[in-house]
């Protein structure tokens, strides 16, 4: 806010939605001496992040500008976690395989050229690399991609982190409550909860994943994305979770019909964007539905000694996009600001800092220029008088 003599003193700032990126962009605002309200309708991690294959990576990623937003994200994760114990660190840099059909090789080796050409750690191994790695992995003789510096993130230990560290600094959460409205009413923004509350706060961060086009519709704009229930594959995806298993997986695995991560306690969870695409209102996501089985199958092929019961649950994820497939980051008017995106996982450190550093000192980030929401925005009626801020 700012005093009677012009000076800035501490912000309010509200933070609607905790997934992954709003419990990142939330701590780097309280880190740079802001108060903070973090509000979601369920709870930490309970939408898209929650329900997220968590791959950390910039790989085969377009145009240029993204490929270095999301790199810079994967270096994030390890900088911002150096000074933690082990024990605390939420970002396992485990290194990636990817292996693919003899028709596809020559694309997956151009992919690993043109990643080496732009610095990107990237090589072409046989697959004894892999076994050597992930002991009893059983793949075919071929060549095999090898991505040393990618991994994931646990994403409940990062929230765990994230969450004590807004708790020991006096932030405020408000867990089950939904925004109903969003309104600007003397010179601050006020936000009325579906139990007739009232917020109020010198800024807004709406990191509302895919509901940002519904909230950003009540406040006049139609906003350029798929709806939040979309049916569709590109939008929905299922996710199969193992339970403990007596196999030794400790990279990202990525193959022709299934791809598959460590999840701690010997657990794995497994995706196939082909079985996405078979995904009905009518499909059996029981463990012993056919979706499991055949999860189930793909998975005792690469790893034989699994048992048959191995599929303990499957959830379907809906990811957060925009129609172009890129980030929308930056101020919507001189209250409000934005942070929708995909490989949110990938991009929470930087994204979260940049944000930060706009929101807190409004210093605009020149990395964040491609990417400013506006492209994505249109007026519904009228449209609010108000401007971004001027940006130094």
């Amino acid at each position: 806010m700012i005093d009677k003599n012009g000076t800035v003193g501490t912000l309010d700032i509200a933070v609607v939605g905790a997934g992954i990126l709003g419990l990142a962009t939330a701590v780097r605002l309280v880190e740079r001496g802001a108060r903070v309200i973090l509000i979601d309708e369920a709870g930490a991690i309970r939408g898209t992040s929650g329900t997220s294959f968590a791959w950390v990576n910039s790989n085969g990623k377009q145009p240029r500008s993204y490929h270095d937003l999301n790199t810079a994200g994967l270096a994030g994760h390890v900088a911002w976690q150096a000074d933690l114990p082990d024990h605390f660190r939420w970002f396992r840099q485990t290194g990636a395989y990817e292996w693919v059909n003899e028709a596809e090789l020559h694309l997956l080796q151009q992919r690993v050229q043109d990643l080496r050409d732009i610095g990107y750690s990237a090589s072409i191994e046989n697959a004894s690399h892999a076994r050597r790695t992930n002991p009893g992995l059983h793949i075919p003789d071929v060549e095999i991609a090898w991505f040393p510096q990618e991994g994931y993130v646990d994403i409940p230990r990062f929230a765990a982190w994230a969450l004590s560290r807004l708790i020991e600094t006096g932030s405020a959460v408000r867990f089950g409550q939904t925004v109903v409205k969003i309104e600007r009413k003397n010179g601050r923004g006020t936000l009325t909860l579906n139990d007739g509350d009232t917020v109020h706060a010198d800024r807004v961060v709406l990191t509302a994943g895919r509901w940002t086009r519904p909230l950003l519709a009540e406040l006049g704009y139609d906003f350029a994305a798929p709806e939040p229930l979309d049916p569709t594959p590109r939008v929905r995806s299922m996710l199969a979770y193992t339970q403990p298993l007596p196999v030794q997986v400790y990279s990202l695995l990525f193959g022709p019909n299934l791809n598959i991560r460590p999840d701690g306690g010997n657990r794995l969870v497994l995706q196939s964007l082909e079985l996405d695409t078979l995904l009905s209102g009518e499909s059996d996501l029981s463990p012993n539905g056919a979706m499991a089985r055949e999860f189930q199958r793909r998975l005792r092929h690469l790893l034989p000694s699994i048992p048959q019961d191995a599929i303990q649950e499957l959830r379907i994820g809906r990811r957060s996009l925009t129609s172009d497939g890129l980030p929308a980051i930056g101020w919507l008017d001189e209250k409000i600001y934005i942070l929708a995106t995909h490989s949110g996982v990938t991009l929470a450190p930087v994204l979260s800092g940049f944000a930060a550093e706009e929101i807190i000192a409004l210093n605009e980030q020149q990395s964040l220029a491609p990417f400013r929401p506006q492209r994505l925005l249109k007026p519904l009626g009228k449209s609010s008088d108000l401007r971004p801020p001027s940006l130094q």
